[in-house]
């Protein structure tokens, strides 16, 4: 039976080592001295459409990923200035989060309109004016779970039983995330143009 996709059986034996000049569709190969050992990689080589369909994807991906990182055209210059910067823009964010605490608390039990406050959570850098959320390890069946800075460094969690008959929650591991945000204008068209530039200009995107 003919080979159908001779290039990437050519591809396969050089790949493998075997330095041939060339395979043709019967599996002979040249120089003919190199044939013994191509034979039981012609052999075993997979000639169904799905293997070049796969090869083929595998070669295109390669080739994107070779011009993302190292094509110096325009075009691709462009492209990777404007990722550097959303990936200036996602590591502002991540500057956004000034720490996450846990530890095990078990809430005592909460009679009808009554709540609970949490052990203190240490979380270096917290102040007030940031933003904590809680982080329940389990349905809180009703119960509203707030949290706050309390002090600097510090954050708790407070509950409120609003159910309409007590509610005793299991102990578990709370966490608490504090958040300060920063108030930026939107950036314009204009200031993301001048970035771009900036880290072309730079030789970033080199």
């Amino acid at each position: 039976m003919a080979i159908v996709h001779v290039t990437r059986l050519s591809h396969d034996l050089t790949t493998a080592g075997v330095a041939i000049v060339s395979v043709n569709q019967d599996g002979i190969v040249e120089p003919a001295s190199l044939q013994a050992t191509a034979d039981p990689i012609i052999a075993a080589f997979d000639d169904s459409l799905a293997a070049q369909t796969a090869f083929e994807n595998t070669e295109a991906r390669d080739r994107a990923t070779d011009d993302i990182d190292n094509n110096k055209s325009g075009v691709y210059k462009s492209l990777r200035s404007a990722a550097a910067i959303m990936v200036d823009e996602l590591n502002f964010l991540r500057d956004d989060v000034v720490g996450v605490a846990s530890q095990t608390w078990d809430p005592a039990n909460m009679a009808n309109a009554a709540g609970v406050t949490s052990p203190n959570f240490t979380v270096t850098g917290a102040a007030f004016g940031d933003v904590v959320h809680p982080i329940a390890p389990y349905t809180l069946a009703g119960i509203i779970a707030t949290a706050y800075v309390s002090a600097a460094n510090t954050a708790v969690i407070r509950l409120h039983n609003g159910t309409g008959a007590a509610v005793n929650l299991a102990s578990g591991s709370w966490s608490v995330q504090v958040i300060r945000h920063t108030v930026l204008s939107p950036r314009t068209m204009a200031q993301a143009k001048t970035a771009m530039q900036n880290k072309i200009n730079a030789g970033d995107v080199d």
